[in-house]
Formats: C-alpha cells, sequence, structure tokens
C-alpha cells in the first residue's frame, strides 16, 4: 500500500501535468484566495512543463554520452561488446579539477569608508572566506565539492544551479546543487530575479509535512488514509521573489513571505522601519543559476561542451569498433571442414568463437584445417582518429599539456605557452565560476542581515577595541553599506614553480620583501626566516651571539651556509683567516652540515634541501674553501721550510698558527644525498695537514 502510494505520488509529479479545465474556466474574481494561489502555480506549471521535458531528455542524452554508455548493446553480438572510447569523460574531468581548484577571493568596501567600518568589512569578507572552504561540519560552506558537481551539470544540463537557505536547527546558512530534473524553469528568463517563478520538487515524510503544516494535517490524512508517517511525499515548493508557496494536488500547503528579507525590522529608537535592514535592494529567490554558452538570453545555455562533442565522440567510436574488428578479420578465422571433424570436436579448439568458420555441409578432408586472412587496416583510419581526437581536445580545453602528458621534445618555456594557452580556452569558466560565488556571497551577507550569525564568531585578535565585532551580527547592517564583488581572476590557477622563480627575480630587484618569498615558496616559519635574514645582513652579532665557544659550530661556517641557501651570497665568496685551525673548524662545520647534522637551529638540514642548483652551490663552495686551503698550508710549509735554511728560530705557536696543531682533523668528506650529485669530486685533493 505504501509503495503503492509512493509510486503514485512519484507519478503525480513526474507526469505532464492535467489543469482542472474548471479552475480556468472560473472568473479570477470569484476564485478563493487559495484558489487564486493554486491556480497560479498550475497554470505556470503548464506552461513550462513541455520545454522542462525536452531539456532533461537532452540531459539525459548527454549523460549517456560523457560516461560512455551511449551505445545500445543489444544491437551487439553478446560477445563482442562494443568499444565505447571516454574521450569526453577523460577531458572534462581533467578540466574539472582545474576549473575548481582555487576558492574565490572576496572583496568587500564598504560606506561610509570610515575606520570602524573597514574593519567590520574585512571580518565579513574574511567569514565569506572561511566559509567557502570550511566544511559542512565546521558551519562552513564546503563549496569546492560543490562546484565540481555543478560542473558536471553544466557540461550534461547545460546549467549550474544552487539554493540557498538558512538552517533553523543547524542555525546557519546552507547550500545545495539543485539537478535540472527537480525544477520547472522559465528557461527564456533573463535572470533568477526576472523570472516570474522557480518551481521545484521537493520530499518530506508524512509526518515532517503534517508538522510543517499543521492546519493541513486533516486535509493530508484524508489524502492519504492510514499510511506510515514515514512515506515519502513529494510536493511542490512554488518561489516568487517576494513569497513561497507549497502544494501537493490540490491542497495548498502553505504561504508565506520570502523568508530571507527583513520584511519588519524596525530600529530600536524611533521605531521606524530601517532602509539598511537588508543587503540585497529587493526580495530574491533563493537560487543561484548560471551558465556558460549562452549566445541570448535565458537561464540555459543554448548548448554543451558535451552536445557539440557528440558527433565527434560517436565518429571516434565508429572508427575504434571498425578497426578493433578489422584487426580481428587480419588474425585470420580457421576454416574446418564437416567432413573431417565434427562441429562439437571443432568447439574445442582453443580459439575465440568468431575465430572460427565451420562448413557443416564439407564433405572434403582436403583443407581441413585453412587459414583465412583479412586486409590489414588502413593507416587513414588511425589517422581519422587522431585528427578527431585534436579536434576534442581543441573543443573542450583539455589540452595534453592539462592532462600532465609529456611530449619528448618540448621544452620548458614552450610548455608553459601551451599550459596557458589552454587555461585561455577553460576562462569563461572561471569567469563562470567567479560569478557565481559573488552571488552566494552575496547572498550570505543577505541572511546574515535577516539572521545574523551569532553563534558563527570570526575569528579575530582579541584587542578591546575588537572586542565587540568578534561575532557579526545584523547590527552591522546598522547606516552602513556594503558592496560585496569577487577579486577578477582569483580563482585562475597559478604555475607554482613559475610563480616562485618570478617571486626570487622580484627579491632581486628589490620589488618584494623576503618575508613575501618566503610565504610564496610556503616555507615554514616564514617570519622567522625573513628575521634571520636580516639580522645576518645587518646585525649577524645578534644572530650568531650564542655561538663561538668550543662546543658550537665555527660561526663564519654557519653564515656561508645560511648565507648560499637562502640565495642571499655568492658561493664563491670564501673564508678569509690565516689562521690554519680556524679554517680547518670551518670545513668541519661544513662537513658535519654534510653529514646531515643541525648545525644552527633552523637551517634546512643538507638531506633536506630542495633543488640540485642550491647543492651543487654549496658543493662548489666546499671544493673552493677545501683548495684554498690546501694551497695556503702548501705556502705556509713552503715559508717555513725557507726560515728553516736561514736558521731562523721558529716558535712552535707559530708553526700550529701555519700549518694547524696535530690534534686538529681533517674535514670530513660530505655525504651524497640520493638523487644528487656527489657532494665532492673525487678527483679534488684533500689538504694533508699534519704537524
Amino acid at each position: 500500500m505504501e509503495q503503492a502510494l509512493q509510486t503514485q505520488v512519484v507519478d503525480q509529479i513526474k507526469k505532464p501535468f492535467k489543469e482542472d479545465a474548471s479552475i480556468y474556466n472560473k472568473p479570477d474574481e470569484g476564485l478563493a484566495e487559495e484558489q487564486k494561489i493554486l491556480s497560479k502555480i498550475q497554470i505556470f506549471r503548464r506552461q513550462w512543463e513541455g520545454k522542462n521535458q525536452k531539456l532533461r531528455k537532452e540531459a539525459d542524452d548527454n549523460n549517456k554520452v560523457y560516461f560512455a554508455k551511449y551505445i545500445n548493446l543489444d544491437r551487439f553480438d553478446k560477445d563482442l561488446e562494443p568499444i565505447q572510447v571516454p574521450k569526453l569523460f577523460l577531458n572534462l574531468e581533467t578540466n574539472i579539477p582545474v576549473v575548481t581548484r582555487k576558492a574565490p577571493e572576496p572583496i568587500v568596501d564598504v560606506y561610509p569608508n570610515t575606520k570602524k567600518n573597514v574593519r567590520i568589512a574585512k571580518l565579513i569578507a574574511q567569514d565569506l572566506r572561511s566559509s567557502w572552504q570550511m566544511s559542512e561540519d565546521d558551519d562552513g560552506l564546503e563549496m569546492q565539492p560543490k562546484q565540481e558537481e555543478n560542473m558536471r551539470n553544466l557540461y550534461i544540463q547545460k546549467v549550474m544551479i544552487y539554493k540557498y537557505y538558512f538552517d533553523p536547527i543547524l542555525k546557519r546558512m546552507c547550500v545545495k546543487v539543485v539537478p535540472l530534473e527537480k525544477l520547472i524553469l522559465p528557461i527564456d528568463a533573463p535572470s533568477v530575479y526576472e523570472a516570474p517563478a522557480i518551481i521545484e520538487l521537493v520530499a518530506d515524510s508524512l509526518g515532517k509535512l503534517k508538522q510543517k503544516f499543521p492546519e493541513k494535517a486533516e486535509e493530508l490524512m484524508k489524502e492519504f488514509g492510514n499510511v506510515s508517517d514515514s512515506t515519502v511525499v513529494n510536493y511542490l515548493e512554488y518561489w516568487e521573489n517576494d513569497q513561497v508557496c507549497w502544494s501537493y494536488k490540490d491542497i495548498l500547503l502553505g504561504v508565506e513571505q520570502n523568508p530571507n528579507w527583513n520584511w519588519k525590522y524596525r530600529d530600536g529608537l524611533t521605531g521606524k522601519k530601517r532602509q539598511d535592514a537588508n543587503h540585497f535592494k529587493r526580495p530574491q529567490k533563493p537560487y543561484v543559476i548560471d551558465t556558460d554558452i549562452r549566445r541570448n538570453t535565458g537561464l540555459i545555455a543554448e548548448t554543451s561542451l558535451v552536445e557539440i562533442s557528440k558527433s565527434s565522440v560517436k565518429a571516434l567510436d565508429r572508427r575504434k569498433n571498425e578497426v578493433d574488428k578489422n584487426v580481428r578479420l587480419a588474425n585470420g578465422k580457421l576454416v574446418v571442414a564437416g567432413g573431417a571433424l565434427t562441429q562439437e570436436a571443432a568447439s574445442q579448439i582453443d580459439l575465440d568463437k568468431n575465430q572460427i568458420i565451420y562448413l557443416d555441409d564439407a564433405k572434403s578432408t582436403d583443407g581441413v584445417f585453412q587459414v583465412v586472412t583479412g586486409r590489414s587496416v588502413d593507416n587513414a583510419a588511425f589517422t581519422d582518429s587522431a585528427d578527431t581526437n585534436a579536434v576534442l581536445d581543441g573543443i573542450t580545453g583539455a589540452t595534453a599539456t592539462l592532462r600532465g602528458e609529456r611530449q619528448a621534445t618540448e621544452t620548458k618555456a614552450g610548455r608553459e605557452i601551451l599550459r596557458d594557452s589552454s587555461l585561455g580556452r577553460l576562462e569563461p569558466l572561471f569567469r563562470l565560476n567567479e560569478r557565481v560565488a559573488q552571488k552566494i556571497f552575496n547572498a550570505r551577507v543577505q541572511l546574515l542581515a535577516v539572521y545574523g550569525f551569532e553563534d558563527s564568531p570570526v575569528y579575530s585578535d582579541s584587542s578591546e577595541e575588537n572586542a565587540d565585532l568578534q561575532y557579526l551580527n545584523r547590527n552591522v547592517f546598522k547606516n552602513r553599506k556594503f558592496v560585496v564583488t569577487v577579486k577578477d581572476g582569483s580563482t585562475t590557477p597559478v604555475d607554482k614553480k613559475s610563480e616562485q622563480a618570478q617571486a626570487w627575480d622580484e627579491v632581486q630587484a628589490g620589488v618584494l620583501s623576503t618575508l613575501d618569498y618566503h610565504k610564496i615558496m610556503e616555507k615554514d616559519d616564514p617570519e622567522g626566516l625573513a628575521l634571520r635574514a636580516f639580522q645576518q645582513m645587518n646585525a649577524p652579532q645578534e644572530l650568531y651571539a650564542d655561538m663561538g665557544n668550543e662546543d658550537n659550530y665555527n660561526t663564519e661556517a654557519v653564515k656561508h651556509i645560511m648565507g648560499i641557501i637562502y640565495r642571499q651570497m655568492d658561493p664563491m665568496q670564501l673564508y678569509e683567516t690565516s689562521d690554519v685551525d680556524m679554517f680547518k673548524a670551518h670545513l668541519k662545520t661544513h662537513a658535519d652540515y654534510f653529514a646531515n647534522k643541525e648545525v644552527y637551529e633552523g637551517i634546512t638540514v643538507w638531506k633536506d634541501i630542495a633543488g640540485l642548483e642550491v647543492q651543487q652551490e654549496l658543493q662548489d663552495h666546499v671544493r673552493a674553501e677545501t683548495d684554498l686551503l690546501e694551497q695556503m698550508v702548501k705556502q705556509n710549509m713552503a715559508q717555513l721550510e725557507q726560515m728553516k735554511a736561514m736558521g731562523a728560530p721558529i716558535d712552535p705557536a707559530v708553526v700550529d698558527q701555519m700549518i694547524g696543531s696535530p690534534e686538529q682533523t681533517a674535514p670530513m668528506q660530505p655525504q651524497a644525498v640520493p638523487g644528487s650529485q656527489p657532494p665532492v669530486d673525487a678527483s679534488v685533493p684533500q689538504p694533508q695537514m699534519s704537524a
């Protein structure tokens, strides 16, 4: 009984509407108020149901092509499943994460532009930014997966549809994706606001429906009889800008003013209706509907990438199946003479049954087994397939570069050009997502004006002057007007390596701070790194104040390592000292660093250095200093030999200073890092520093 009823309800919603002619024959003045509203809903539904059904059929066909399920398998041999290349799925699913990866950047301007008002505007922008990315469990909108879902809807249904609302239980704004089949739209309307109405098919249990509309509980019980309250009921939600209505068949369940508008909010002091109690200029339907390929005005695009690509996809699949068939023919067929072998015995031959031709009426055993081969596949078939693939890549914008495929002969510069070209083809989708984001951001601000989000704090500093601004509520709209937009191009992805390389050039040119550079490089503790870099350049005695005793590493060696890693020192700037023992200690610190020891807190350990260029510069630096020390020791030893030949007295302390004390050990060889060149070439001689 319940199942039958549910089926009935679904059918009632999905079947083309058949209006009650008696309602339309009566003059409007003679209708009761409820009958007028029902009549309006019925007329609207009758007017647009046919066009919406056509859209749903087109969407269903597009869906089959998108997921490579359009071929009727009944027309094929069950043992030879047709080939359906998921080309569109591959290309468009490549585009989706590219288009939805970056969150839009909200910009909130406020009038009048006072210091306090600017502070409030920044808090609102912060709320918009964080709510977009935060999960629903954390009271966020979690928009990124919804964007991905709606991108597929855009490709298949030619439109993306969001609905926003305030959840009174969760006490927060919610956003959901609405599929086209759940709506009846006036598709020719230029905008959601200008649409006369929108109907959405919604569902609730019978029990919840009676709770939501208690005045209609008795009528519902008569309609449904003794069915369980858990029975799912599909009914209509009819939206105009000013009001919303709910109906089931000929029962008008309820009517209320647009709940997302402050209708009676008044000033607490004067009692006058406030003109600034809303963010929107006028009430609006709670839908964000937009599309990409649109020539004329209308809510639905004239076509989609899937529709445009249909013929090419089918041509590609036809060619694939023809090639497959020809390949199987080229492999040959085994002809078996019936006079020599029974069909049962022939069936035992280890070949696909489609590769065996059994001549049942053959009496002769001559040529009992013959292999008949077909022609080889013409190269034109493969050329045609390649051309079709190229056409589809061009239509969808998903080039090989965007898919991450690399060509053997491509250069870095050429690859960047191809990537920029691919992103340019997707630019309309980036702009579309930014338009949608702007509408959702403004909707959130409107809901803030209506409901306040007292239970949703905006995290800010805890100073006294800002303590009252830690929670956004409707009071922030008093005597203020906010303008919410989205930063142009904020959703367009940026190539990380190119961005980082450009950032370093800007640091060298003096137009970008070291702090900003470390942030772009996504370094841990960018503030600390920037401070230490500043200290190194301007006050090294502060940076290395805790170093210099016998238990610490050589200060100058640490400065060299940091300077090379953070690109603030020429690798060929060598250690300057005439004290051989100090030079040995310097190189010993280098050696310890190459052995993956932490020579100073905050310096990247040798094995964790990113980039072979930096590693090579450090290695070259140590080689050069090793050569310099070796040269110094040789020169000093020659000088000592000369002094000895002249019979001059030689102070042992001077000897130690010139060639090093016996207890000072030679520096260690740097350890190779996996994936890098050996730290020190074996051909580089190491100094012999024995007394």
